[in-house]
């Protein structure tokens, strides 16, 4: 029963897995539609947005700011874009994994409470 369980959490489990990828693998294949070249050329990346995502993407607080975050980076628009689809990505295949478990952890308890098959 438990084996049953697992084979069927985790068969849905890859499935949904390849379909975030899919959607992700198509969404950062197309951020330069979205994004084209000319935008990249019209918009300035600064470094105060950069160190701002980085924190926020290691789960820190940033540094105060100062003057220097005002430059810019020389990183085009469409990097950035490209990055967070690519963050994002990562996000939904974790709550996939998430999901999974924790359909996993209820089939075992399910399983654990069924009657045990008579020999």
């Amino acid at each position: 029963m438990q084996a049953q369980a697992t084979v069927k959490v985790v068969t849905q489990y890859v499935d949904r897995v390849r379909v975030v990828r899919e959607k992700g693998d198509t969404i950062f294949k197309d951020v330069t539609v979205y994004v084209p070249v000319q935008v990249d050329a019209a918009c300035t990346i600064n470094r105060g947005f950069v160190r701002l995502h980085d924190a926020a993407a290691a789960g820190e607080l940033p540094e105060p700011a100062r003057d220097a975050d005002a430059a810019a980076t020389g990183i085009a628009l469409s990097a950035v874009a490209g990055t967070l689809a690519a963050n994002y990505q990562t996000c939904h295949e974790n709550s996939e994994q998430m999901r999974a478990l924790q359909e996993w952890i209820g089939e075992m308890g399910a399983a654990e409470r069924a009657p045990s098959p008579k020999p």
